[in-house]
This record gives C-alpha cells, sequence and structure tokens, in this order.
C-alpha cells in the first residue's frame, strides 16, 4: 500500500487542522523506497517509536502521530528504566534520533486519531491535529521565543512541580525539536474590546518589566492610550474572569500607566520615519469631525495610502473628549500627546470649519475627495421642555462642559443643582465644585443604584460632598426677578422606558421646593445633525441618528458614519470601532472591492467560580489608583488620578490568570 496524505487549514487563528491519509493499492505511485505501502502509527512512545523504526526499515512509509508536542512518551520522563536501572534518556536517545531522521517516517505532533474507515489493506484516517502557532519550517528549536516569553505555566512533562513558557518544546532531547504555543482561545478581555485591543498581552509584557513592547501592544488596535487609560469605560475589566475570584485587572490603568511611561523613557517613530511607511496611492477621503471616530478612521486611512483632511467645527482637536470630559478627569497634556501621534502620520486638519448643509457635503466629492466620513459627536444639549428652561442662571450639561473647557466659564454661584443622573450629570457637579460653588445637589429620576453614571463617577462625586436627590421628579422651574430661584420636586414611585417613552408615578404629599442659584440641566445629548435638512440624502433614524448599512454606508453614495452619529452618546473606544470599521469599508469601497466585517470565531475563555478553586488561585487586592487628597481636590482642575508606579503597573499586572495562556 502507498499512501497520499493532505493538509488542510481551516484557520490561522486557532481551529484544529484536519490531515487526511488516503491508502490506495500497491501499483499506484508514491514515495520512492515505499514500496509495502503506508502505515499509520498512533502514539509517540517507546513502543510506538520501535514499531516505526521496524516497519519503516521493511519499507512502508510511516506516519507516526503523537498528541504532545514531541515522540518520547513516559520514557522520556523517567530517570531510570526498570529492571536494569540504566538511564532512560541514554536508552531511548539513539531510537528518538533514528525515528526523526528516518526517511521512511513522517512524525506528527499534537495530533490525535479521530476517525478511521475502510478494511484492511485500504484505509482511511481522519487525524486532527492542534495548531503549533509556529511556522514548524521556520523553527530551528533555538529557544529564544521561550526565552523572551512573558507567560509562565505549569509544566506538565515536569508534573507541574515547575513552570514552563507558553511558547515551549517538551523536554530539552526533544524530537521533533520544535516549539509550540499553548493557546486556548482568546481572553475575555480581547473578546470584548470594541477596538480588537490585547489586554492579556500588554498586561503579560507589563508584569515581566517589558514597557516598550508593552506600550507597542496596547497601541497596535487602540491610537488613544493616555486618553482611554483615563476615561474609558474598560469592558475588558467587566468581562474579566478575575471578577470570579476577587476583583479585575485594572487594564485601563496599566495601559495609563504605559502612555505615562512612554512620553518619559520610550521610543517613537518621528514623522518623517512614519512618512516612508506610508504608501500613496493617489486618492483622498474627507473627515467631518476630529473627535475619536474621525481620528481612528482618519488614521486608518492613511497608513493605507489615502490623503486624509479632517474638518473640524471648533478651534481644537478631540471632539467630546477635548470638549466634554474636565480636565481633572482628562487633562490637555494627554489629548494632545495621542492626538499629535495620529496626525504625525501626516492627516490634515481644518479647524473652525462648520459644515452647514448638503451642498457642502456634495462640495467634498466636487473638490476630488473618495469618500466622506461623518462623525461629528453629540454636542446637542438634551432639553427638559419646561417652561423657563432659558432663563437667566439655567444652563446644559454640554454647552456648561464645553464653556469650562474653553475658558469661556470660570465661576458659578454658590447653590448649584444639577439634573441628570448619567456621567455628564457628575462631570458637571465637580466641575461647579471646582469653579467656588458652596452647594451642589443632584436631583435625577433614577433611585441612586439604578443611575446611569457608572458607580465609580457616582462615588467620586459624593466624596466631594456632591448630595445626590435621587428618586426626584422636577415639576417645574421656579424663577425669581427673571433668574433661576430653584425648583420644585416630587418623590418618583416608579419609572421606566415603554417603547421609548417615559413612564412616571410620583407620590402624593411629598412635593417640596429645593431653592438655589443656579442650574445645570445635563438629561443627555445627540448628535449635532441640524446642517441634514429635510432634504437631505443622508438619512435619518427616528432616533435623529445617520441611518447606515452593514458597510457603515448612509444613503447618500460614498457618505459613511460612525461614533454618536449613529449610536447617540457613546464611549470613546466604541467611536473608535466604528471609525476603523468604517475606514476599512471605505477603503474596500474605493477600490471597487466587497467589505466583509472581521468576525471573531476562536472559544472565548471562561473560568468559573469552582475552576479558579480548584486551581487554588489565591485572591490578591487590586492595586489602587494614587488620587489627590481629597481637601486639595475640588479647589483645582489638576488630574485627581496621579498614576501607577512601575511597581504598582508590574505587580497589578501579574494579577492576571492568563485565560487563554498564549496572550
Amino acid at each position: 500500500m502507498v499512501g497520499i496524505w493532505w493538509l488542510k487549514t481551516e484557520s490561522v487563528c486557532g481551529k484544529m487542522a484536519n490531515l487526511y491519509f488516503k491508502y490506495y493499492k500497491p501499483w499506484r505511485k508514491g514515495h520512492m523506497s515505499n514500496k509495502n505501502g503506508s502505515v499509520v502509527v498512533v502514539g509517540g512512545g517507546i513502543a510506538g517509536i520501535q514499531s516505526s523504526l521496524d516497519l519503516a526499515d521493511a519499507g512502508f512509509k510511516v506516519y507516526l502521530v503523537e498528541k504532545s508536542g514531541a515522540i518520547g512518551g513516559h520514557m522520556a520522563q523517567l530517570d531510570k528504566t526498570f529492571p536494569t536501572n540504566d538511564c532512560s534518556m541514554c536508552t531511548i536517545s539513539p531510537r528518538l534520533v533514528a525515528a526523526g531522521t528516518h526517511r521512511n517516517i513522517e512524525i506528527i505532533t499534537r495530533g490525535q486519531l479521530a476517525e478511521l474507515s475502510g478494511d484492511a489493506g485500504n484505509f482511511q484516517a481522519k487525524i486532527h491535529i492542534r495548531p503549533h502557532f509556529v511556522d514548524l519550517e521556520k523553527c530551528t528549536g533555538c529557544g529564544e521565543c521561550a526565552e523572551e516569553c512573558p507567560v509562565a505555566v505549569p509544566d506538565e512533562y515536569n508534573q507541574k512541580l515547575n513552570d514552563r513558557k507558553a511558547i515551549f518544546k517538551q523536554y530539552p532531547q526533544a524530537v521533533p525539536n520544535k516549539f509550540a504555543m499553548t493557546r486556548e482561545g482568546i481572553a475575555p478581555c480581547l473578546d470584548s474590546c470594541p477596538v480588537g485591543g490585547n489586554p492579556s498581552g500588554y498586561v503579560a509584557l507589563t508584569a515581566a518589566g517589558k514597557f516598550q513592547e508593552a506600550y507597542e501592544s496596547a497601541t497596535a488596535t487602540n491610537p488613544l492610550p493616555a486618553i482611554c487609560g483615563r476615561i474609558c469605560e474598560h469592558p475588558c475589566e467587566q468581562a474579566c474572569n478575575r471578577n470570579n475570584l476577587d476583583s479585575p485587572v485594572s487594564i485601563a490603568y496599566v495601559k495609563r500607566f504605559l502612555s505615562d511611561w512612554n512620553k518619559e523613557h520610550g521610543t517613537k517613530l518621528s514623522a518623517q520615519e512614519k512618512a516612508e511607511l506610508i504608501e500613496e496611492n493617489g486618492k483622498k477621503v474627507a473627515v467631518i469631525g476630529a473627535g475619536p471616530a474621525g481620528l481612528a478612521a482618519g488614521l486608518e486611512l492613511r497608513k493605507a495610502g489615502f490623503g486624509v483632511t479632517i474638518f473640524e467645527k471648533h478651534g481644537v482637536p478631540g471632539g467630546m473628549m477635548r470638549l466634554g470630559v474636565p480636565a481633572y478627569r482628562l487633562p490637555v497634556d494627554a489629548i494632545s500627546r495621542d492626538i499629535d501621534e495620529i496626525l504625525d502620520w501626516g492627516i490634515e486638519v481644518r479647524f473652525n470649519h462648520e459644515i452647514k448643509g448638503q451642498g457642502d457635503i456634495d462640495g467634498f466629492f466636487d473638490d476630488g475627495f473618495e469618500a466622506v466620513f461623518l462623525s461629528v459627536g453629540s454636542h446637542k444639549a438634551a432639553r427638559m421642555g419646561l417652561e423657563n428652561e432659558d432663563a437667566k442662571g439655567v444652563s446644559h450639561g454640554i454647552d456648561f462642559l464645553r464653556d469650562v473647557r474653553l475658558d469661556k466659564k470660570t465661576s458659578v454661584r454658590d447653590n448649584v443643582i444639577v439634573i441628570g443622573g448619567g456621567n455628564v450629570a457628575m462631570d458637571c457637579a465637580r466641575t461647579a465644585r471646582r469653579l467656588g460653588a458652596k452647594k451642589v445637589t443632584i436631583v435625577c429620576l433614577e433611585a441612586r443604584d439604578k443611575m446611569p453614571a457608572y458607580p465609580w463617577e457616582i462615588e467620586w462625586s459624593e466624596e466631594e460632598d456632591v448630595d445626590m436627590q435621587a428618586a426626584k421628579a422636577t415639576q417645574n422651574i421656579v424663577v425669581k426677578d427673571g433668574a433661576f430661584a430653584g425648583l420644585n420636586v416630587v418623590d418618583v414611585a416608579k419609572m421606566e422606558f415603554v417603547e421609548g417613552r417615559l413612564e412616571l408615578e410620583t407620590v402624593d404629599g411629598t412635593e417640596q421646593l429645593l431653592a438655589a442659584d443656579e442650574l445645570i440641566v445635563a438629561i443627555g445629548q445627540k448628535p449635532a445633525l441640524d446642517f441634514l435638512g429635510d432634504g437631505s440624502k443622508v438619512k435619518l433614524t427616528r432616533r435623529g441618528t445617520v441611518e447606515i448599512d452593514e458597510k457603515c454606508q448612509s444613503s447618500q453614495a460614498g457618505v459613511f458614519a460612525g461614533g454618536d452619529v449613529i449610536r447617540g452618546a457613546a464611549s470613546v473606544v466604541q467611536a473608535m470601532a466604528d471609525g476603523q470599521k468604517a475606514a476599512k469599508s471605505i477603503i474596500a469601497y474605493v477600490n471597487g472591492e466587497e467589505f466583509v466585517p472581521e468576525e471573531n470565531t476562536e472559544q472565548v475563555v471562561e473560568i468559573a467560580k469552582a475552576e479558579l478553586k480548584e486551581r487554588k488561585e489565591k485572591k490578591v487586592l487590586r492595586n489602587e489608583m494614587p488620587v489627590m487628597p481629597l481637601d486639595k481636590r475640588v479647589s483645582t482642575f489638576d488630574e485627581v488620578d496621579l498614576g501607577f508606579t512601575e511597581e504598582m503597573a508590574v505587580n497589578e499586572s501579574q494579577r492576571c490568570l492568563y485565560c487563554a495562556v498564549c496572550s
């Protein structure tokens, strides 16, 4: 029998491959010395090795299939053999070498027999092969990869008495002399990251003290590390398996550390070096809005060789990051650092350029732009629709924060009320404290435990002496002598949204007046799309957002959209993800290609409480972020969070469970 075989790889990212053997009659041409046909030997222990050698010497083509990364079996693990007490490795080594060099033996590691069919003399075997994640043809077995690998796991070969690296060779004398990676799928932190970042990768590198490599890993898909390290909603932490043990790894704070470390110690490409990496294609794209979605899209397009011009309404870049987030949370230096790194790739920004209508959008195409990306952000404040909402002393959340950021508003009255329970409301309240308010009160419909703001934002506000009046409905705005004087409120018994409509039940007899000098209405914001009038080619949804298809394209050909304009107020990381996806779609559109969104098909590794207990994982306290003393906080807009030290960043990163092993 003569055997022929082929390898079918379903996915380069980790699905098992299928190896098929088919046996034909002797008259079929095969391997040069296989006069007797071919044989599959399952199991690479001493018995399998000796059988393979005997069969190969007899002229058979032998496929030696071993489920581990090397042949040798249990004998390779032993010190002595019974009953002669000879050295085990001395006994087996000649056979390992002989099997590894025999021209009639083909060793298939990390493989298992999955199916056997046919009859004697004409079998078909199906072998499942676990991926090595290493190019075996290029691997020389030098071991440098293992020396650099930051992830250590218990070594099964040594009965878990010591550790090995995630990339490893079975044992020093292993045959074949090849390395493989242990990878169980993908970690939940990676799976949950909208921009496809690899937190487990840069956390592992940080744990090993490889800060430069960690920074490069953290910025591979996230061009705003200093910003996201401070204000990201960090869905990666919410998905972290360590939640089932104690508390998640502080991934966002580690990312912030890496960005701050790189500022002082890291190396980065100059604008000239970046320009040399770009292969210009002579085509250009217009981006409307210099927020996270626009910046991310612009960077992807620029790296693909497009000329990119960003048109920004305001005089500074950053969108809501620059105009809507207070400096005590996000300093200008951190914003500028990230944005400068993006613009250094050769992206042009035209400031104070407001889009006023459909004609302006059409004009981009007349000017030679191949496509337009809309990402104007949520700069329009939501209104309550109450009488006196425009009275003296009343402002709206996003307008208030923008005026403070642009130094147009530098003080407030003594007693301030903020209506709203979201993150913007918390920012308004804490900002008012810093502008001199002696008393700040937040009034919101939701109960304290149902407020939409992040829990940590609410806690920080309360630390700074902001009074929470939860489950209160505003009945009317009280005005005296033409200026705001207070709110009439009533207790809320029940509130819920039914098909987008608010249904509210209040408690009779609980009405009260909350007197104050100034009011900030912070109940939400929406995309500033007034420039798209009734006759616009770009259709809007019932929610007032841009309607797009699965390719991020609007109803007008060549006009794409992402970020707040399609979602309403969204997070920075989600806006970036929209921008990156839209950029890839634009590239396909301009090149006349079909855009197929990327989908992850790998299994997400989830570790239950019971498994963590079985693994005897120890609880380790999360490293808390050092902060400015409370008595100094409310008198300055200096950043409250002071950042991790190197020691803290390493210690925090070492809490990672390495869920997928190789990261």
